[in-house]
C-alpha cells in the first residue's frame, strides 16, 4: 500500500467500514510510514475533538469536517454584540418561557404563601466547593500560575502488583508509554491505558518498577467525578514524579472549543503519596502536552492553545521550581 490509497481510505478506515484485510494494510502502512501514522493520529485528534465539542450541541458528529462546519450556527460565535445576544435569546427561548410562567405562578400564589405563615431562611446552609485545581498563587508568568506544592483533595491509590501482573501489563506495548526513568536509575515509570501515543480516552495508570526490589507498584487517580487523569509523568527528582492530569474523556476543557490532550502540572510524593499542583495554565483554552527535564529545578514545557475551533497555538515556557 502507498500513500496514496491510504489517503484516500483513511476516512473509511476510520468509520471501521472497510474489509479486515485492507484495515490490517494502513495499520502495517502506518507502522512504516511515519508521514502517515501522523496524519491519522491528528485526524484521531480533531475527530475526538469535534465528537466531543458537538456532542455539547447535539449535533450529529461525521468524520468529514466540512461537514461539521455546515452544521455550525455561526451567530452564535460573531463579534457582534447584537446578534449575539439575539442568538441567546432565541437559543434559550423555552428556557425564559418557563422562568416567566413560574415567576407568574409565584406572585400569584404569594397571598396564600402569606396566610400560612412567613418561612425562616435563617436555618438555610450553604456550602462553597473549591474547585480541584484552585490554590494560591505564589507568583505569576505571562502563560501561567506557579504555585506553591498545595496539596489536592484527589483520592490517590497506590499499590504493588505482582511481577506477572505487571509484565502483562507492560507487554501490551500498544497501550503504554515509553518508559522513564529516575536520575538516580533505581526506578522506572510508565503510563498504562492510553495507547502508545497517548490519544486513547479513559483512565489511565502509571506502572512503577522499583529495580533495585524488582517490585511493581500501579499509581491511579481515584476521582471519577470530576474525570481527571494522568497524560503523562516526568522525573521531577528520585522521589516525586512531575504528571499532567487533565480530562479523561475526549479533548474538551471548561471553555467552547476543544482542547489539547494535556492539562495542568502536579507533583506526586513517593514518599508521602501526596499530590500536589504546582503549575496551573493561564486558562481554560491552554494545557500542557508533555515536560522535558533540564535538571531537578528547571523544566520546559510544551504547551497548547486552541485559539477558535480551527487553529491551534503550539509554544514552550521554561519554569523552575524548587
Amino acid at each position: 500500500m502507498d500513500c496514496r490509497i491510504f489517503d484516500n481510505k483513511l476516512e473509511d478506515f476510520q468509520k471501521g467500514k472497510l474489509p479486515k484485510d485492507i484495515e490490517k494494510a494502513i495499520e502495517k502502512h502506518m507502522e512504516k510510514c511515519a508521514d502517515c501514522r501522523a496524519v491519522y493520529t491528528l485526524e484521531q485528534n480533531m475527530n475526538t475533538s469535534f465528537s466531543a465539542y458537538f456532542g455539547i450541541d447535539q449535533l450529529e458528529h461525521k468524520t468529514v469536517r466540512n461537514e461539521i462546519m455546515k452544521k455550525i450556527n455561526k451567530n452564535r460565535y460573531r463579534k457582534n454584540p447584537v446578534k449575539k445576544f439575539k442568538y441567546k435569546i432565541l437559543a434559550d427561548k423555552k428556557k425564559y418561557m418557563a422562568t416567566a410562567a413560574v415567576l407568574l405562578a409565584v406572585c400569584i400564589c404569594i397571598p396564600f404563601i402569606k396566610n400560612l405563615g412567613r418561612l425562616s431562611l435563617s436555618n438555610a446552609k450553604t456550602s462553597t466547593r473549591l474547585d480541584s485545581t484552585g490554590a494560591s498563587p505564589e507568583y505569576k508568568t505571562e502563560n501561567a500560575i506557579i504555585v506553591k506544592d498545595e496539596k489536592q483533595g484527589i483520592q490517590i491509590n497506590y499499590y504493588k502488583i505482582s511481577k506477572d501482573e505487571a509484565v502483562k501489563m507492560i507487554n501490551e506495548t500498544y497501550n503504554v508509554t515509553k518508559s522513564v526513568t529516575s536520575p538516580d536509575n533505581k526506578k522506572k515509570a510508565l503510563i498504562y491505558g492510553k495507547g502508545e501515543e497517548m490519544i486513547e480516552e479513559g483512565y489511565s495508570k502509571v506502572i512503577l518498577q522499583d529495580l533495585t526490589k524488582n517490585e511493581y507498584y500501579v499509581i491511579e487517580l481515584n476521582d471519577k467525578s470530576s474525570q481527571l487523569t494522568v497524560k503523562g509523568i516526568t522525573w521531577r527528582n528520585n522521589n516525586h514524579i512531575l504528571a499532567i492530569i487533565g480530562y479523561a474523556y475526549g479533548m474538551v476543557s471548561k471553555g467552547e472549543y476543544g482542547a489539547a490532550s494535556g492539562g495542568n502540572v502536579y507533583d506526586f510524593n513517593l514518599d508521602t503519596r501526596e499530590l500536589s499542583l504546582v503549575y496551573k495554565t493561564k486558562d481554560d483554552y491552554t494545557q500542557v502536552i508533555s515536560i522535558k527535564r533540564g535538571d531537578e529545578f528547571h523544566y520546559i514545557l510544551n504547551l497548547q492553545q486552541i485559539v477558535d475551533a480551527n487553529i491551534v497555538k503550539e509554544y514552550q515556557e521554561n519554569i523552575t521550581l524548587k
